[in-house]
């Protein structure tokens, strides 16, 4: 179509939104100091990252550091040689001495000493004649030898339901069960608070073992899960008593004997631990404090002053590491003053705000592409941040796994490229550059890498933005790490080649990492892609498709509750979609606008044309009430959206559709209606608003108007009657008058105004709609009887007569033709 058959006269009015617009932009002006406030912030933060080795507050240590623990390594700034004064030596060999675990000693199954020293004389003693009959004296003669003190009834209840022998067999058997190699205490949390490092234990064989036998050395660590207590210890008695001897066999006990023999067990135990009494033959850990004493006096020893000689760059504290006296007295040696540390600093800080000025300026000058919001300045900080700080990580693991490694390394485990996909997928190319170029270069500051390792992240991160157009689908994220995974093998490969060291084993370990770098890149991407755009409102293909699916319960409630409505969404996406790819606009996004823009007609279905038979509804309402329900469907479809947890952005080009356009038929209704001194204002007849703001919304806007005009007027022609003089003819030179008209229409009314379509863009929009528009309306054969050329629905299949199969040289009888199938136009 010609671009010049547009004609586009001045218009009679000014856009009643066009004060809303600048109300708007100037409403963001108010939060610039807001802005500024937090790219101060960032540049503070990436300062720390990147330059912060020597910075503002790892030097100014004092004592009052000490057991501190740095987020970041402590390196040494110059080279100097460190000697530990007195203070420091008296410390460091308290401290050593404080490190010695306590010694404790047992012996190995000493139960057996116990059990032959006291508890078999007790129950000797009681089968003894000169206690029959007498239990009292039996039970204290027991309690006696025995170290305990059991009551009449338990006594009574292991006499009188088990017997001795049997008492004293089950309790060889308990012991020998639950006690074999097992170390003792009777209150391991106790334990614990004295002695929080844990404990040593010297294991000994029995009395009896062959004489300067070695002990075996256990070390308890500060769990303490290898030692048992006596609640731990009843708990185990319980469940063995109750496992032997209450499963209903010969062995059965009834539960008050269970509960005796339980007793009388923890009883002994109780008796014969550590500190208790018989704690001397060793049921139990015993406390040695003569072997801890000599163990800390040998460590203490051992702590001499030694000279330690620190280049530039070495670390003097690790990640995590807590401060201690000797880290604050090196830095009394290294220190510079207050003001050569506040001139680094602010240099640095200075230096990343100007990087970072100007790639935000360039990147909100219009030359193609879209320019950058304060949104994405936000977004894209947080991403940066993120990514700069696990490059941090990245140079930490490999630091801490590889002396002295290749910086190729750094990138390889963790190219960093990912964030340039993420950019480009929620913010397009330009941003994607701009992230590509900042964190090749800060992040190889970050790490102190050579200029090489700079182009290896900004490669890697174009490379992962180019290999996605467009995010249609979760495997173009992989595809994108399989991108990197090429990349980084080929610049591994080239940067090995240039050192000379391509030949060497480590260029497959290399190789390796770059490979676990890209499928780890990859992982990070898929996890992150849905986070950041739920968090910035951000709306990606893949989500885009995902509403597009016409078994969404919005789509389902349109088409059951307002058919017409349904069918005119789904031919206006068609119009938007195609006229979007043609301007180079988001066709999905108006596309999936169009599904969703007239939800709110379901709420009042039979008020709109389109789902009209018969009776109109607004036969018996004033011009204003119909005015009011019209308008209504675009609040009620904001509304709907905003429940349904429809995109933000979807709900602002669907609520924009009208504009403010003026409800012609209404108002002039109410104009006819009115009286010779009634003023029927005109803003009474107009949609709400906004006018379209972005080019997706003013197609949405001009494909709904257009689709509706075309339809009425096809509709009008069908129903004109037959003795009407007047041409009844609809082809393309119809559809291309509408097309114009509306476009015209909508241009000097000022209803696009803000959305940024060029003329060139309206032309090329209106020949799309009229070349769809053009294939939905096409003209039909016409018929006898059928008038002028119309549209014709097609005839179902089962209409048409069935050619019978003749013999062969049999020719058809006349007058039994059967009727062709018409060809469709």
């Amino acid at each position: 179509m010609d671009r010049n058959e547009l004609k586009l006269v001045g218009r009679e009015r000014e856009p009643s939104l066009e004060t809303q617009v600048l109300e708007i932009s100037s409403g963001q002006g108010n939060t610039h100091w807001l802005f500024f406030l937090s790219f101060f912030f960032f540049i503070i933060a990436v300062t720390f990252f990147v330059a912060g080795t020597g910075g503002l507050f790892p030097d100014i240590l004092t004592k009052n550091d000490i057991g501190k623990r740095p987020k970041k390594a402590i390196l040494a700034t110059r080279s100097f040689t460190f000697l530990p004064d007195e203070e420091l030596l008296r410390k460091k060999s308290e401290e050593a001495a404080l490190n010695v675990r306590a010694v404790y000693s047992s012996r190995n199954n000493g139960w057996l000493d116990i059990w032959h020293r006291q508890i078999s004389f007790g129950f000797r003693a009681i089968k003894d004649p000169i206690f029959r009959e007498k239990e009292d004296l039996a039970r204290l003669r027991f309690n006696e030898l025995a170290g305990i003190s059991l009551d009449k009834v338990t006594f009574w209840s292991l006499s009188n339901s088990v017997g001795y022998d049997r008492l004293k067999s089950i309790l060889q058997t308990l012991f020998t069960n639950v006690l074999k190699d097992q170390l003792l205490v009777r209150d391991i949390e106790a334990l614990r608070a004295k002695h929080p490092g844990g404990i040593e234990v010297l294991v000994y064989n029995r009395e009896g073992t062959a004489v300067g036998e070695k002990p075996t050395r256990r070390i308890i660590p500060s769990t303490f899960k290898e030692l048992l207590d006596l609640n731990q210890l009843s708990a185990k008695f319980l469940s063995e008593i109750e496992t032997r001897y209450s499963l209903g066999d010969k062995d059965n006990l009834d539960r008050d004997a269970r509960k005796a023999i339980h007793t009388v067990s923890m009883a002994l135990i109780a008796a014969h631990l550590a500190g208790g009494k018989g704690g001397q033959y060793g049921l139990g850990i015993v406390y040695r404090p003569e072997l801890t004493e000599k163990r800390r006096i040998d460590v203490k020893k051992q702590v001499t002053a030694q000279p330690r000689v620190f280049n530039k760059g070495d670390v003097i504290v690790r990640v995590a590491e807590p401060i201690s006296l000797e880290t604050v007295k090196i830095f009394r040696t290294m220190v510079p003053t207050i003001s050569i540390r506040i001139f680094s600093f602010l240099g640095d800080f200075f230096f990343i705000a100007s990087f970072f000025l100007i790639i935000g300026w360039f990147a909100t000058l219009k030359f193609g592409g879209r320019r950058g919001v304060i949104k994405d300045f936000y977004a894209a900080g947080l991403l940066f941040l993120l990514f700069l700080g696990m490059v941090k990580g990245s140079w930490y693991l490999v630091n801490g796994m590889v002396s002295d490694p290749d910086p190729m390394l750094y990138p390889a485990v963790f190219p960093a490229a990912g964030g340039a996909f993420l950019i480009k997928v929620l913010m397009g190319n330009r941003f994607a550059v701009f992230f590509s170029i900042a964190i090749g270069f800060l992040a190889t500051w970050a790490i102190g890498a050579p200029v090489p390792v700079a182009l290896f992240y900004f490669l890697t991160g174009l490379a992962a933005a180019g290999a996605s157009d467009r995010v249609e689908h979760r495997y173009v994220i992989w595809k994108s790490g399989f991108m990197i995974i090429g990349i980084n093998l080929f610049l591994i490969l080239v940067l090995r080649m240039v050192n000379g060291d391509l030949t060497k084993t480590s260029t497959l370990w290399y190789l390796l990492c770059g490979v676990g770098g890209g499928v780890l890149l990859g992982v990070l991407m898929s996890a992150l892609l849905p986070i950041v755009e739920y968090l910035g409102d951000y709306i990606t293909d893949i989500k885009l498709l995902e509403l597009t699916n016409t078994d969404h319960p919005l789509l389902q409630e349109l088409n059951e509750k307002a058919t017409g409505t349904y069918m005119h969404s789904q031919t206006v996406a068609q119009l938007a979609f195609s006229a979007a790819k043609k301007v180079g606009a988001n066709a999905l996004l108006v596309k999936v606008a169009a599904f969703y823009h007239d939800v709110g007609k379901t709420r009042q279905p039979r008020f709109f044309i389109e789902n009209q038979a018969g009776e109109n509804p607004h036969d018996k309402l004033k011009p204003s009430m119909s005015a009011l329900v019209i308008r209504n469907h675009i609040k009620d479809t904001r509304e709907i959206l905003e429940k349904a947890g429809i995109p933000k952005l979807v709900i602002d080009i669907a609520s924009s559709h009208h504009g403010s356009t003026l409800i012609e038929y209404f108002h002039n209704k109410a104009k006819s209606q009115s009286g010779p001194e009634e003023v029927v204002s005109e803003d009474d007849y107009r949609y709400p608003g906004p006018i379209p703001q972005t080019r997706e919304a003013g197609i949405l806007m001009l494909a709904d108007t257009v689709e509706a005009a075309v339809r009425s007027r096809v509709a009008s022609i069908q129903t004109k009657p037959k003795d009407n003089k007047a041409p009844q003819q609809f082809d393309v030179n119809t559809i291309k008058a509408v097309v114009q008209s509306i476009i015209n229409k909508k241009f000097t009314d000022g209803q696009l105004d803000a959305c940024e379509l060029t003329l060139r863009d309206l032309s090329i929009i209106a020949g799309s709609f009229i070349t769809t528009l053009s294939s939905i309306h096409h003209e039909r054969v016409s018929y006898p009887g059928q008038g002028e050329k119309v549209n014709v629905p097609r005839r179902p299949s089962q209409a048409y007569a069935v050619v019978e199969k003749k013999p062969e040289g049999e020719a058809p009888k006349e007058g039994k033709k059967a009727p062709q199938k018409p060809k469709s136009h």
